[in-house]
């Protein structure tokens, strides 16, 4: 027998637990309730075919899926580089057509002078593939090909004779291709084909003569529909927003953003929804984030992130669901994630990854699941993959490959195309692990987070670029030492896999289980965690969404026991399809119910509510009819009305409210007339009404005020008067009164509070006029307002009683972003000192009232509290500490009182605990152990005193 606490002797322990018919069982694959999960080992990848056979290598490019045949560029030694085929098999892996016959290249080289890959001059359009390429008689131009021998030609030759018009930037935009080419005569400029010689043609000479518009390109362009929009310079406005129908009259500039010949440069152009997002520069604010919806007055700038003429240059911009995640530069934090709806009160930090303004420099933001995948550093973990789903709680390191502040470097920016990309809702990359480069996959949690296997034991595997998805294997081209660079695959299936080292049986253990704290259910066995979200209280019951491996993400409820927590209803049978797969958000309770938004796989996006039960779980209305959906946000109860902003195909999206029934369901008012939306955003309820920021077209968005019908849905203040707006943002009620930050002309940070009334709404303080930072956090204590400002370029804890001499500034604050939590008349945040690191104070609103509570990490480290929540008069978080890593804290605001709650993840790992919510008596959250992934936890109320 093993020494006591042995892990002979836990064993030992186990056994007799299994003797005594106990429900655990010591089977590998065995999980925490019984049910199975079973160990899927990931098949290896392989060479698909040796194409040319030695160390030379074929140098496999521009990989195409063209309805389930991959198309690629390859150098055999005999053709030079051509266009091949394949179906993952050696025998299915062929030349399709020797286009410049002999041993010269018909394929252009696939990277550019500076080494980068070029924007591949390759298109899919149907069971076509549209591609540049030099027969030697023609120059490079346009061909197609539908993989066999007969229906590869040249479709047209855009510069008559052996000189190359040069087609780049290929663009899919219903059966038509869109390209840049230049024809001799007008430069680089604007051309589409449908497929035939007669159906190419230049679109427009956008910039007359042979200098060309569009020379400098490259990815700068999308479609919205049939429209596409990209950068051109005419020669008389410089490089601006275009967009074109495919002919002369429905081409035209969209907007003259800096005015002039100067260019306003409008990259990285992103289409969401019917508008498209991006970055630009004007005369007033530097690199910006724009929007435009293809007219004049639909562009304008989104938000003035870094204001002044230095600009935030947002880049990376990509789609997850009802938003866009980005990289921005503010002067608080450096480049960090950021997020838009498209507005400026739906544009905000998503989470000061690395604390201060070093900045965490996410790149490579690449969306699946419903998530954003992305490469960041931070100061103790070096550059790794991260992902968010657009929240704070949502937002963490995958896994940190290698140890310490080095970093794995998943992708090195230097370094031509390395894979970052999601197939099937799963996420490939390469980490690099001393000097090889391996290649991992991510389903967006932790322990699902797992390196695959080597191409062949022991040999070098060197995964490089060009990832693609076609029929059953996941195609890309990587080096063997033997065969150079050349094709290779993984089966389809191994992004389903779960090698033996990332799968651990439950067992209990008497560490595990030391403490309060217990876990509610183990939704998803054996995998990476049901990853709980939207935790919301219904009157002593916690309704939230969770993903069990078998329907998708749908809405749960709890009462804090296992057998209390189950599915309330599939609303989209099945596991859930889509980029990103339809996830119920936004929940909402009003009274016993909760509202949320959700697709149920044939109406689109539309208010439902739920009692806990299958039968009362149901849409509420079909706002906008079809499968596009009324797409339902800023969901606020309201007494027992939900109000909402949804947009019904008709008046844009404008206020809705609804009582949980079809009939009670409505549009409140058009505040804006017609199809354009007024956008309402930041709601807050108060006495039966709902304040919101709005636009009517006029005055630009401005506080609004409504009681649920027309008649009492107005204006409060034009505060700003014009059409710019005053952009009312943090609205939070203090007693009867509101207070809001605003923004106008020459000034951010100014706070105000209003009654109600025109005459009420009023200046209280402008904190930092000029470029300075506008009031953010507010929160009431009491009979004061506690709220963050940027003052002398640092972030400021602020007090104010409503007056202009009783608002004055504390403190500054360590993590720009973390929530103020108030307990009584004293509110909680975090503060750096050299001597003592981030860590949590409190202040009673005065100077002498505003100390540290206590030095977590001893020393001048930080345990960088986060996750503040108050609970009566107690506050939770989470904290960091090197023998415990980061877990679930309690503080009663003195230092004997502030207390680790328990060790969720034994030993420095971290359980990183989420969205403290107190229902029925008890604490839930979330948190991620590496028995279970993240599920739901609770603790008893009692127990945090």
């Amino acid at each position: 027998m093993g020494a006591r606490g042995s892990p002979w002797s836990l064993l030992s322990s186990w056994l007799v637990v299994l003797a005594a018919g106990g429900a655990w069982a010591l089977e590998a694959g065995v999980t925490s309730r019984g049910g199975r999960c079973l160990e899927r080992p990931c098949p290896p990848a392989f060479l698909v075919r040796d194409v040319q056979p030695g160390a030379e290598g074929s140098g496999a490019f521009f990989l195409t899926d063209v309805q389930g045949t991959l198309f690629f560029g390859a150098d055999d030694g005999l053709h030079g580089r051509e266009l091949w085929r394949s179906d993952g098999t050696a025998s299915g892996t062929r030349l399709v057509e020797d286009i410049h016959p002999g041993s010269a290249d018909a394929l252009p080289i696939p990277y550019s002078s500076d080494e980068s890959v070029l924007d591949a001059p390759v298109v899919a359009v149907g069971g076509v593939l549209y591609f540049a390429a030099n027969d030697g008689e023609h120059g490079m131009e346009l061909w197609r090909s539908d993989g066999t021998a007969a229906g590869t030609y040249l479709v047209e030759d855009v510069r008559p004779g052996p000189e190359s018009s040069n087609p780049q930037s290929l663009r899919a935009v219903g059966g038509r291709v869109f390209f840049r080419a230049d024809d001799g005569e007008h430069g680089q400029e604007l051309w589409v084909s449908d497929g035939t010689r007669r159906g190419t043609r230049l679109v427009e000479d956008i910039r007359p003569g042979p200098d060309g518009s569009t020379d400098f390109l490259g990815e700068q362009r999308v479609s919205v529909g049939e429209v596409l929009y990209f950068a051109a310079d005419d020669g008389e406005h410089g490089v601006e927003l275009w967009r074109s129908d495919g002919t002369p009259a429905g081409t035209r500039l969209v907007e003259d953003i800096f005015e002039g010949a100067d260019s306003a440069f409008p990259f990285g152009i992103v289409a969401f929804g019917s508008i498209v997002l991006f970055e630009a520069t004007d005369r007033e604010h530097g690199n910006e984030l724009w929007r435009s919806d293809g007219t004049r007055a639909g562009t304008r700038l989104v938000e003035d992130i870094r204001p002044g003429p230095e600009g935030s240059f947002p880049s990376d911009m990509t789609v997850v669901g009802g938003f866009v995640i980005f990289s921005a530069v503010d002067a608080d934090h450096g480049r960090e994630p950021w997020r838009t709806d498209g507005t400026p009160g739906g544009t905000r930090l998503i989470e000061d990854l690395w604390p201060g303004p070093t900045g965490s420099s996410p790149a490579r933001l690449t969306a699946s699941g419903g998530r954003a995948f992305f490469r960041a550093m931070d100061e103790l973990h070096g550059s790794e993959p991260w992902t968010s789903d657009g929240t704070r709680a949502g937002t963490f390191l995958l896994r940190d490959i290698v140890p310490g502040p080095g970093g794995s470097s998943p992708i090195d920016d230097e370094t031509p195309g390395f894979i970052f990309d999601a197939v099937d809702g799963v996420l490939l990359f390469v980490a690099a692990e001393g000097q090889t480069l391996v290649l991992w996959k991510s389903d967006g949690t932790r322990r699902g987070t797992v390196r695959l296997r080597d191409i062949s034991e022991g040999g070098s595997f060197d995964p490089f670029f060009f990832l693609t998805a076609s029929g059953s294997h996941v195609f890309f081209s990587a080096f063997e030492a033997n065969t150079g660079v050349e094709l290779w695959a993984l089966p389809r299936s191994s992004l389903d896999c779960y090698p033996g080292e990332s799968v651990v049986p439950w067992a209990p253990d008497a560490a595990f289980n030391r403490g309060p704290a217990w876990e509610v259910e183990d939704i998803f066995p054996c995998a990476p965690g049901s990853n709980p979200d939207w935790l919301t209280d219904a009157d002593g019951r916690l309704f939230f969404t969770a993903d069990d491996g078998r329907h998708g993400r749908e809405v749960w409820v709890s009462d804090g026991t296992e057998s209390g927590t189950r599915l309330v209803e599939d609303i989209l049978p099945g596991v859930g399809t889509g980029e990103p797969p339809p996830a119920p958000e936004f929940l909402t309770a009003v009274g016993r119910r909760v509202f949320f938004s959700a697709d149920d796989g044939s109406s689109g996006r539309e208010p439902w509510v739920s009692d806990g039960t299958p039968g009362g779980t149901f849409r509420v209305a079909d706002v906008r009819e079809g499968p596009e959906g009324s797409i339902p946000v800023a969901l606020t109860a309201v007494g027992d009305r939900l109000f909402f902003s949804a947009n019904d195909g008709v008046a844009g999206h404008e206020l809705w409210v609804s009582d949980g029934t079809p009939g009670g369901t409505f549009l409140v008012a058009d505040i804006r007339p017609g199809p354009e939306s007024s956008e309402v955003q930041s709601m807050v309820a108060h006495e039966g009404r709902v304040f919101f920021t709005a636009n009517d077209g006029v005055s630009g968005f401005e506080l609004w005020v409504s009681d649920g019908t027309a008649d009492g849905t107005r204006m409060v203040a034009d505060i700003f008067p014009g059409s710019g707006g005053s952009f009312p943002e943090s609205l939070t009620f203090l007693g009867d009164t509101l207070f809001f930050a605003a923004t106008g002309t020459g000034t951010r940070g100014q706070l105000w509070r209003s009654d109600g009334t025109a005459a009420g709404t009023v200046l209280v303080a402008d904190l930092s006029p000029g470029a300075g930072g506008r009031p953010e956090l507010l929160v009431a204590a009491e009979d004061r307002l506690f709220f963050s400002a940027l003052q002398d370029d640092e972030r400021w804890l602020f007090v104010s009683d409503g007056s202009t001499a009783g608002t004055f500034r504390l403190v500054t604050l360590a993590t720009a972003g973390e929530r103020l939590a108030t307990v009584g008349d004293t509110v909680f945040f975090v503060h750096f000192e050299p001597d003592t690191g981030r860590e949590l104070w409190k202040s009673d609103g005065t100077l002498a009232g505003t100390r540290l509570v206590e030095d977590i990490l001893r020393g001048f480290g930080s345990s960088d509290p986060r996750e503040l929540r108050s609970e009566g008069d107690v506050l939770l978080f989470s904290a960091y500490e090197l023998e415990g890593g980061r877990e679930p804290w309690v503080s009663d605001g003195t230092r004997r009182g502030t207390r680790r709650l328990q060790d969720l993840a034994p030993g420095p790992s971290s359980s990183t605990p989420m969205m403290f919510t107190v229902s029925g008596g008890k604490v839930f959250f979330s948190a991620d152990t590496p028995r279970t992934g993240r599920e739901l936890w609770g603790v008893k109320r009692s127990d945090l005193d």
